[in-house]
């Protein structure tokens, strides 16, 4: 059984001291928090990401609703792209706000591999 306690040496010895046991976190408490600070920095950008999606998907559909109705008012050429390009908006939300709805079964086909791949042959 590993020790969350790791043996560090005193005045310069070579071998750890008996008495200085100073309390460290076990490295799977380490790669958590690693990986949950890697999944927060992620989740961040994607939803960064989608909010400049937004933004442009704003900005450029209000310009050519204008164009529309300045130039060609009865003919709403403007529907075509807002709605072909509001589509995949929609799903650029979908993917960033549902919170990987794959993800449990994802995980379980990891663990079924990762445990292929580390089962000992038969004897």
């Amino acid at each position: 059984m590993q020790s969350r306690f790791r043996r560090i040496p005193l005045f310069g010895d070579s071998e750890p001291a008996q008495n200085s046991l100073i309390p460290t976190p076990s490295r799977t408490a380490m790669n958590d928090a690693n990986q949950n600070l890697q999944d927060a920095r992620r989740q961040v950008e994607r939803k960064i990401g989608f909010y400049l999606h937004l933004a442009v998907y704003l900005i450029i559909n209000s310009g050519l609703l204008l164009l529309n109705f300045l130039h060609n008012p009865g003919q709403p050429w403007v529907l075509g792209p807002v709605l072909g390009w509001g589509i995949g908006l929609l799903f650029h939300g979908l993917a960033v706000f549902l919170r990987d709805p794959g993800a449990q079964w994802k995980q379980r086909m990891i663990e079924r591999e990762l445990q292929k791949h580390h089962r000992t042959p038969p004897t």
